[in-house]
Parts: structure tokens; C-alpha cells; sequence
């Protein structure tokens, strides 16, 4: 069955109203080159929590200790080459709105792995979707 993207935020959020699409959590804002890239899922961002890097986050905003780090799947261009593997501490987030709700960016990084892993395991390739 598909999911609407409504039931999907629900799930991901564990909450049974209609989720705050507008809520500056559920989003980033990004440059529209960066923003078409996270969307076909090119690059994502993992949270790294003390010492190990979260999949799984429980928690939804980010704590002072914890740091995103941009992983760029394919790049392809010397800017991705540039921001893969770069540090993005919780404060870069919280400057004027409320930071990215942890548990949207730990289930996009999710769809990043697994678009991969599918895709691969078939014969896919990802850039191509199918």
C-alpha cells in the first residue's frame, strides 16, 4: 500500500494528528542545487552522537554534544567533494528557528542506505531510478 506523505511524518514522528508541514523542523532550507540533491536522495546528513552515528533517534531535537555530517553518496562535483564529511555542529541549526527534527533526518538517511543497497543489489542505478 502506498503511504501519503501525511501517514509517512506520522509514522516517523509517532503522533496520530496531521503533522505541521510548515514547521520549520520538518525542513531545511537549502540552495536549490543542494535541495534537488537531497531530494533524490545524493547526500543526506547522519548524526553523530558522542561517539557512534545514529541511525536510529529517539530523541527529536539535537543536544549540544550532537553533530550532523554531510555524507554525499555519488559526488560527482568538486563542491560535493568538499562538503562530504563536513561537520555541522547543532548552533549552525538553531540560529533562528527550531533545528531539523532529528528523527526526519535520521529516516531520510535511511532512504539514502537503502536506495543503495536495493538498487545495488539488483543492478539499479540510483541516478537513473530504475
Amino acid at each position: 500500500a502506498n503511504l501519503t506523505y501525511v501517514q509517512i511524518y506520522q509514522e516517523i514522528l509517532g503522533i496520530r494528528r496531521r503533522p505541521n508541514m510548515f514547521d520549520a523542523s520538518a525542513g531545511l532550507l537549502l540552495e536549490n542545487g543542494l535541495h534537488k540533491a537531497f531530494d533524490t536522495l545524493d547526500w543526506s546528513l547522519y548524526l553523530k552522537v558522542g561517539e557512534s552515528i545514529a541511525c536510529r533517534i529517539i530523541a527529536a531535537h539535537m543536544t549540544e554534544e550532537d553533530t550532523y555530517h554531510v555524507h554525499y553518496f555519488i559526488p560527482t562535483a568538486p563542491e560535493h567533494f568538499q562538503l562530504h564529511g563536513k561537520a555541522i555542529p547543532p548552533e549552525r541549526f538553531g540560529r533562528f528557528y527550531d533545528p531539523p527534527d532529528s528523527r526526519l533526518i535520521a529516516w531520510h538517511y535511511r532512504q539514502a542506505v537503502q536506495a543503495r543497497i536495493r538498487g545495488y543489489s539488483v543492478g539499479m542505478n540510483p541516478r537513473n531510478k530504475g
